[in-house]
């Protein structure tokens, strides 16, 4: 395993190489996501939304979105995904 500080500019590097409009990541760490994900790819121009697991883990699924191409939802709503299938 490489070192976060040596993986994460790495990762970053990869996902900016394919000039995508929305990044979707799983298996995400709590810490990596609001230290290093988010303020580096609000740098680059996207926004972004983390859900943590609903379980005593710190780590979730990470959405990003390029601010050139969406705009910014300033009242955005959270469902939990639990609740999108609950029959009625």
């Amino acid at each position: 395993f490489l070192a976060r500080t040596r993986r994460v500019p790495l990762l970053l590097y990869e996902i900016l190489q394919h000039d995508a409009d929305i990044i979707c990541l799983q298996e995400v760490d709590a810490t990596v996501y609001e230290q290093l994900l988010s303020p580096a790819l609000l740098a680059h121009g996207f926004s972004g939304f983390y859900s943590n697991k609903a379980t005593s883990q710190l780590e979730g699924c990470a959405m990003f979105w390029s601010l050139r191409t969406f705009e910014p939802d300033v009242e955005m709503e959270v469902y939990p995904i639990r609740d999108l299938f609950r029959e009625s």
